[in-house]
């Protein structure tokens, strides 16, 4: 597991993520609990998709969060609800371009 930074997240640090990672995205609870996860590299994704075509889309999103996850501001990791309500939104980080078809 990648080390991850657990607290208030600073908008230095946000910065800091920003320049390492690219991009990064925060998702947040109901309950106020958030996480900053940077996107995956597409090598990142091509490791998941032998979980994908088993049908195995839990365990797909878990690996991105895990994967990608940078910081949290309270340490969720062991609940593995909150757990995968973070996961369920990681098809949401890896950003696809829309490309759009011409027939000439």
């Amino acid at each position: 597991m990648n080390k991850v930074f657990i607290g208030e997240v600073t908008p230095e640090q946000v910065e800091m993520f920003k320049q390492q990672h690219k991009v990064v995205h925060k998702l947040k609870s109901d309950s106020g609990v958030y996480a900053i996860v940077r996107r995956p590299t597409m090598k990142e994704i091509e490791y998941g998709q032998t979980m994908l075509a088993q049908n195995k889309f839990i365990s797909y999103n878990k690996h991105l969060f895990d994967t990608c996850l940078l910081a949290l501001n309270e340490d969720i990791r062991e609940d593995e609800y909150k757990v995968n309500a973070f996961a369920s939104q990681m098809m949401m980080v890896v950003e696809i371009e829309r490309v759009e078809v011409e027939k000439l």
